[in-house]
């Protein structure tokens, strides 16, 4: 928890300037595209080295494994955003795996270092001009912001206090606020609710609705705040045949580096690898294990020969999303629901070739589909905007896959990630909706399941003998023997006689008032090695 600039004198606020905020951790830094040899100044290159020689034809293949249901994930690159749905390239079409010179370490040093630098500059400089700074001490803005953990100290934030009063948050933007029930103390969180809507979470996922209407549409989170998103379920090189995924008895060589998939022997000419575990909302010591279908495949492959195929498929009970990489064809994003028979594709306007590594992501969240190459976006699909037949109440079961169709295809890097799983909680228990004011937000943390916010904030109102009331958060009221201490609304500790308390009422107080807005997160400028911007 934290105290705000006004209280520095408080316990678990840091030295002035900093303050602290209740937040959490982790969002990987962007990941650049790596080239591929560029011809030197001395002529033009070599030519690519002859594609390997594919193994002996093998005996009849086993069919193409089927997945069971899904788990947790990998995380990592944050990714352009396109402003408009179907193909949407964030930059030109470059070879291989980009244009741009290979990250080295004492590269990726240097960049790190000139982007903490500005940011401590701007941080400390611009203080009194708009900025404040904040420590992020908890958990409950994982992964977007890394809390406290034995021998490390938490993320420290730039806070931009431009604009507040006169612009308005937007849904998914993270703020600052001053807690509704202790004005003394600064939190931190995203914000999903904006003031005068409906809002419901239901199957992971956020729904809102605007007055008048009576459909539900589902809240997307942008491209760039999703990038952010993600948590490890596995990764895996193949080579170990690990028990999780389902392999085929031929078609795979795992003797190698990387992993071959080789569909050869097949009679379809295709073969591929399934993930077979439960895909689940896990956390150590938090029961109710929730099913996610919200999910990400990546893996960097290459094809072996001129004409061969690859796809990384996403199912989510009827769904299917896939993503299909041709060397020499035609490559596209597509979806598919056996239960409303509807599908649709989306080209993907960009050349591969054979022997060239690419690495690759299928996204599938939020009802749309995002197919990355090499860091960029290259095309979108959205479905299903408006539930007109009733919130969904079950995730469906979700399963992953990787097929290699007419030429062997090499693989590694193969990992699964997983959303951020919204779980309701207090006043949205029950799956129903909620009404948010005018001029009020509703707010979660990133790290839902351990995150105390909008969802399970308490009032609680005390009467006492002669007519008059205290009000304090209702976590913060303890009795011991005959005395009753509490914070009140102002964060001043009070303490009562036990006998004076005729009557306690607790009530909801799910919502941050505008008034109670600190400011934006900008960017994490401290430690060194996470210095970015939030998104």
């Amino acid at each position: 928890m934290s105290k705000s600039p006004e209280r520095p004198d408080k316990a678990a606020s840091s030295a002035s300037p900093t303050q602290r905020a209740e937040a959490g951790p982790n969002a990987g830094a962007g990941q650049g595209a790596r080239a591929d040899a560029a011809p030197g100044a001395d002529g033009p290159a070599p030519p690519p080295p002859p594609a390997a020689p594919l193994p002996p034809a093998a005996a009849a293949a086993a069919p193409i494994p089927r997945p069971l249901v899904p788990p947790a994930i990998p995380t990592r690159l944050p990714v352009p955003a396109p402003r408009t749905g179907g193909i949407a390239p964030a930059r030109a079409p470059a070879r291989g795996r980009g244009a741009s010179a290979p990250h080295t370490p004492r590269r990726r040093g240097r960049r790190l270092l000139a982007v903490a630098a500005v940011l401590a500059l701007v941080a400390f400089a611009a203080f009194p001009f708009g900025f404040l700074t904040f420590h992020i001490p908890t958990a409950a803005m994982s992964p977007t912001l890394q809390g406290d953990t034995p021998g490390h100290r938490g993320d420290r934030v730039l806070v931009s206090r431009w604009g507040t009063g006169l612009t308005a948050p937007g849904r998914f933007d993270v703020v600052v606020f001053r807690h509704p029930l202790d004005r003394s103390r600064s939190f931190v969180k995203r914000v999903v609710g904006l003031p005068g809507e409906e809002l419901a979470i239901a199957a992971g996922d956020v729904f809102t609705r605007r007055p008048g209407e009576y459909a539900f549409r589902i809240a997307r989170k942008p491209v760039p705040v999703q990038s952010r998103l993600w948590l490890p379920v596995e990764r895996t090189d193949l080579r170990d045949r690990p028990a999780s995924w389902l392999l085929p008895d031929e078609g795979l060589e795992t003797g190698s580096t990387p992993a071959l998939l080789d569909p050869s022997a097949a009679e379809d000419r295709r073969v591929g690898v399934a993930y077979q575990r439960p895909i689940l909302d896990r956390l150590p010591g938090i029961p109710g294990d929730q099913e996610v279908a919200d999910l990400r495949v990546r893996a960097v492959v290459a094809l072996v020969r001129p004409g061969g195929a690859c796809s990384l498929v996403l199912h989510a009970g009827t769904e299917e999303v896939s993503f299909r990489v041709s060397a020499g064809g035609k490559s596209r994003l597509a979806f598919s629901d056996a239960s409303r028979r509807a599908s649709a594709e989306v080209a993907v306007r960009r050349e591969f070739s054979a022997n060239t590594e690419y690495r690759l992501e299928l996204w599938r969240h939020d009802h749309s589909a995002t197919a990355v190459v090499d860091g960029t976006v290259w095309a979108r699909y959205e479905w299903g905007d408006e539930v007109a037949d009733g919130l969904p109440v079950v995730v469906p079961p979700a399963a992953v896959q990787v097929i290699a169709e007419e030429s062997p295809l090499r693989v590694t890097e193969l990992a699964v990630d997983r959303d951020v799983q919204y779980v309701p909680a207090g006043v949205l228990r029950r799956g129903e909706p909620i009404a948010i004011p005018a001029g009020c937000y509703f707010v979660i943390g990133d790290h839902c399941r351990r995150s105390k916010d909008s969802r399970t904030w308490r009032m609680s109102e005390l009467r006492l003998a002669g007519g008059r009331s205290l009000f304090a958060d209702a976590d913060s009221v303890e009795r011991s023997g005959d005395t009753v201490s509490l914070h009140d609304l102002e964060g001043e500790e009070r303490v009562v006689r036990a006998a004076d308390v005729v009557e306690e009422e607790v009530t909801p107080r799910p919502f941050v008032r505008d008034e109670d807005l600190v400011g934006w997160v900008w960017a994490v400028w401290w430690p060194l090695e996470r210095a970015r911007w939030v998104r």
